[in-house]
């Protein structure tokens, strides 16, 4: 292959490197505000409680929600590095889908776990990286 080739991966990939770089650390690449991040959340949360055929909403033992909220998402909350909870309301809610290995987040805190995952990790710990996974991405603004 000839030089021009090899030129352009080059600066494809450094233009890559810098953007990513850039989009880590520059919170005003944002366009929207966290207010309105937490009334997008709001809505997208709405949306989800009102879709029970795609995310049908846990209804089991209330003990399992409440030792995650306990044990594990208040005490990442109460982290001097989590600088929006003061901002966004975090809340977190079981998608009752054991097939489902998997978590997300919406704006402004909204955090879904889907029992799938929940009963394939192996350890509190997991579940404690997974959930602060999930806050992270709300804290960096992630959407």
């Amino acid at each position: 292959m000839d030089k021009k080739f090899y030129n352009l991966i080059f600066l494809t990939a450094f233009s890559i490197s810098l953007f990513t770089k850039s989009c880590d650390t520059l919170e005003g690449i944002n366009l929207f505000t966290k207010e309105d991040g937490v009334r997008l959340g709001r809505d997208s949360d709405q949306e989800i409680r009102n879709n029970p055929s795609e995310y049908p909403i846990y209804n089991g033992d209330p003990s399992v929600k409440l030792y995650i909220q306990q044990r594990i998402f208040d005490h990442i909350l109460a982290s001097a590095k989590v600088e929006n909870k003061d901002v966004f309301p975090y809340e977190l809610e079981i998608i009752d889908d054991p097939n489902v290995l998997n978590a997300f987040c919406v704006p402004g805190g909204y955090i879904y776990l889907y029992t799938g995952l929940v009963l394939y990790l192996d350890s509190e710990a997991a579940l404690a990286g997974v959930v602060g996974h999930e806050i992270a991405h709300a804290e960096r603004r992630h959407t």
